[in-house]
C-alpha cells in the first residue's frame, strides 16, 4: 500500500501499491507521475528550490519555507491522492 501523509513540515509519499507485477502497476505509476510532477511544478511555477528526498518506494518534501503558490501546489496534489485512494482504497491511503 502506498501511503499519503501531509504534515505541517512534511509531505511523505511512502510504499509499494501492490497493484500489478513490477512495470505494469498502474497504482504506482499514477503516484509516481504525480510527485514528479509536484517536483516540477514547485521549481518552473512557484520558482522555488523544493528540499525533498527520494528513492524507490519514498519521497518526502519539506513544507518548511514554501510560498503560498507551493503549498497551493501540495494541496492540488493532496486531491488527486484523494481521487487515487476512491479509486483504488485498498492500494492508496491519505492520511
Amino acid at each position: 500500500m502506498i501511503t499519503i501523509e501531509r504534515t505541517q513540515k512534511t509531505l511523505t509519499v511512502s510504499g509499494h501499491a501492490g497493484y500489478a507485477e513490477r512495470g505494469k502497476d498502474i497504482v504506482c505509476e499514477a503516484v509516481t507521475a504525480q510527485v514528479q510532477t509536484l517536483t516540477a511544478s514547485i521549481e518552473q511555477l512557484a520558482n522555488e528550490k523544493p528540499a525533498f528526498s527520494l528513492s524507490s518506494g519514498f519521497y518526502e518534501l519539506s513544507l518548511e519555507g514554501l510560498g503560498d503558490k507551493s503549498l497551493f501546489l501540495v494541496s492540488a496534489f493532496m486531491v488527486g491522492m484523494k481521487l487515487l485512494q476512491d479509486g483504488y482504497p485498498a492500494h492508496v491511503k491519505v492520511i
